[in-house]
C-alpha cells in the first residue's frame, strides 16, 4: 500500500509517485489488478489495468467489466497493488 500518491501515464504502464517530495515508488502495468482509494468521499477504484486499443488511454476495468476512468495529475488517498486474487475487490 502507498500513500497520498500522484499517477502518470508512460505508454502502457502507470507511473506512481510520492505526492510529497514526487519521488518515483513503483510501475503497474497492463493486466495488474490496483486498488485506489480516492480523497472524495471514501470512493474506491479497482481493476485491472487495461489500454483502449483506439486511444491508448489506460484504465481500469472491474470484475463486472465496467471501465473506470483514471484522472491523471490527481493525487489519490491510497493505492494498493493486488497480488492475491482472493483480495481483489474485498476492500
Amino acid at each position: 500500500m502507498f500513500n497520498d500518491i500522484l499517477i502518470k501515464p508512460n505508454n502502457n504502464e502507470l507511473h506512481v509517485y510520492s505526492y510529497f517530495d514526487r519521488e518515483f515508488i513503483c510501475s503497474v502495468k497492463l493486466n495488474d489488478k490496483i486498488q485506489i482509494e480516492c480523497y472524495d468521499d471514501i470512493v474506491f477504484l479497482s481493476g485491472e489495468l487495461k489500454q483502449n486499443t483506439i486511444t491508448n488511454q489506460l484504465h481500469l476495468v472491474d470484475r463486472n467489466g465496467f471501465v473506470c476512468p483514471i484522472e491523471f495529475g490527481t493525487v489519490y488517498k491510497k493505492l494498493w497493488l493486488i497480488e492475491d486474487e482472493s483480495m481483489f475487490n474485498k476492500f
